[in-house]
């Protein structure tokens, strides 16, 4: 029979703030994907959320088994929002000024 220590599982958790950083770049780049209309908002929000995917990368021991997915999908759909927030700037410009 076994002593009851063995029974313990080691657990190796991040820091909430590290695990929260990549979280919020996920979530934030997708409320920027949604608002990218908002022309300074919706590129400031990108830019802060890809900067806080960037950061938790920096921070955090990121692997596959970590959570290396969240910042970086956040990263990837903030370049997409603020990609969007650029274009609509000017093509907004370039039909509403240059055709009407």
């Amino acid at each position: 029979m076994k002593a009851p220590e063995s029974a313990m599982i080691e657990v190796h958790e991040l820091h909430a703030t590290v695990r929260g950083l990549a979280v919020v770049s996920f979530g934030m780049s997708y409320f920027a994907l949604l608002v990218f209309w908002w022309i300074p908002f919706g590129f400031l929000l990108s830019f802060a959320a890809s900067s806080l995917g960037i950061l938790s990368i920096i921070l955090g021991v990121r692997t596959k088994a970590r959570g290396i997915y969240y910042p970086l999908s956040g990263i990837l759909i903030s370049g997409v929002a603020a990609t969007s927030a650029l274009l609509t700037t000017k093509l907004s410009e370039l039909i509403f000024f240059r055709f009407f």
